[in-house]
């Protein structure tokens, strides 16, 4: 999915969650991976400059903040980088089943000079240290 397509998907979410909101009377409140930081606050960007209200953000850890839901904090948005903490949280019966959708990735890269010849192939007990090397 591109990052223009993702925008106005998660735009579409932030806005439905914002007209529930404030059908209550609250404000908007996403929990989000810290690796989702930049594009979530395009996002806010983006959803601003058509109009939407205010949206308060949390960003950490999946982990972090599947806690803080499982302890009773209140998300419309829980945005997890890890899939294993949203089954957390699915488990307990504390997301809106229909509301699940994937839609990002992140992949682990490792960049190196040009002028290293060596093929990397990055795969679980890849030895990351021994790679980099003591100096």
């Amino acid at each position: 999915m591109s990052l223009a397509r993702l925008i106005e998907r998660t735009c579409l979410m932030i806005a439905f969650a914002c007209a529930a909101a404030t059908a209550a009377a609250q404000d908007v409140t996403v929990f989000a991976a810290a690796s989702l930081t930049n594009v979530f606050e395009d996002i806010a960007k983006a959803h601003r400059a058509k109009g939407g209200g205010p949206v308060k953000f949390s960003f950490a850890a999946s982990s972090t903040l599947a806690k803080q839901i499982e302890s009773g904090a209140s998300a419309d948005i829980f945005a997890s980088a890890d899939e294993e903490w949203m089954n957390y949280l699915a488990e307990r019966k504390l997301i809106e089943p229909a509301t699940r959708s994937s839609h990002l990735g992140n992949t682990l890269v490792l960049i190196a000079p040009a002028s290293d010849k060596r093929t990397i192939d990055i795969k679980p007990g890849f030895d990351l240290a021994g790679m980099i090397g003591s100096g």
